[in-house]
């Protein structure tokens, strides 16, 4: 069953996508609601924040691969549309843009994959924020079936996904709260009693303090959650090295799946090069080079108000408004 899975992940998630941008287009024409705050200006631009943001796609696929069951993998598809569809709802009744100036870096190929999506994604379609909604919505539903240390792994994840959508400049700071807002809900009062056949909501609400309390004490100290999370790394580290071995032999059907998206293969296939160098050490590294400005995102992201800046952001730093 792992390649017609692997077939009907990309159907559902390239739909998704298309629907996304369906909408995107529509919000961006229309006018804009303002949701932007003070604490969305304390944060500068970290151009290398790129590569978490656009992990949330093999972030997803990994999530969902093998989750247990069909059945299981259905319901939890089921919830990521449904949040899909309340997200997509406020995109049109209360559209926002967040107003972008160009990112350059040394890096051609960190400069292109900044304007690849910045040509793809217009600024609209920002609260709530879909990163976040998925992210979170898969995390808190997938604590329940996964061990300790491959549910650490993936809760960390989705809080350096849903941090680099601040340090991106992709989204207000009410963005991140209101996908939050929506993962919480679905899981609590859909997937969680879908998969118990009942609902009890003092039991989930405790169950979600709970998951809320490990995800704060990730939040504050990231690097070393990270180091401690070795089997949930090489958990999802195998994952990704599979995929991309399926991703590699996908043949016609593939092609034939991914047409209607033009960029779908490309990203397909920058992920089979990308997995292929993917090591705990490199990954290790990356956090720990970005370790300081992603602390700051995600205490900003907890405490949901803006702390005293240290010190100036750098002259062409910040992309937000002014």
């Amino acid at each position: 069953m792992t390649y017609p899975l692997l077939l009907g992940l990309v159907a559902f998630f390239e739909l998704e996508t298309l629907a996304y941008l369906a909408v995107n287009g529509i919000a961006s024409r229309l006018r804009s609601v303002p949701l932007f705050t003070p604490a969305d200006r304390i944060l500068p631009a970290l151009p290398r924040s790129l590569w978490l943001y656009l992990s949330f796609f093999p972030y997803c696929f990994l999530a969902t691969f093998n989750v247990g069951s069909l059945r299981r993998t259905g319901r939890l598809l089921s919830c990521v549309a449904l949040e899909a569809l309340v997200s997509y709802r406020s995109y049109l009744k209360f559209p926002s843009s967040y107003p972008r100036q160009p990112i350059h870096d040394a890096d051609p190929g960190l400069d292109e994959a900044w304007h690849a999506l910045h040509e793809a994604d217009l600024p609209a379609n920002t609260f709530p924020s879909v990163h976040v909604g998925h992210a979170f919505l898969l995390a808190l539903a997938l604590s329940h079936h996964l061990s300790r240390q491959r549910s650490d792994a993936l809760l960390l994840w989705a809080s350096l996904i849903t941090a680099s959508t601040l340090t991106t400049k992709q989204h207000y700071l009410i963005d991140l709260a209101g996908g939050v807002v929506a993962a919480e809900a679905i899981v609590t009062h859909v997937y969680e009693p879908w998969e118990e056949g009942r609902l009890d909501w003092r039991a989930a609400r405790d169950e979600l303090e709970r998951l809320l309390e490990r995800l704060d004490a990730m939040a504050r100290a990231p690097e070393r959650s990270v180091l401690k999370s070795e089997e949930g790394r090489h958990h999802f580290l195998e994952q990704g090295r599979l995929l991309a071995r399926l991703l590699t032999q996908g043949g016609t059907l593939l092609d034939l799946l991914t047409a209607p998206l033009p960029g779908a293969r490309r990203l397909f296939r920058e992920f089979e090069a990308a997995v292929q160098g993917l090591s705990d050490g490199r990954l290790v590294a990356y956090l720990r080079e970005n370790e300081g400005d992603l602390r700051q995102a995600l205490q900003l992201l907890f405490q949901l108000e803006a702390p005293p800046p240290s010190a100036p952001a750098p002259v062409g730093a910040q992309v937000g408004p002014r």
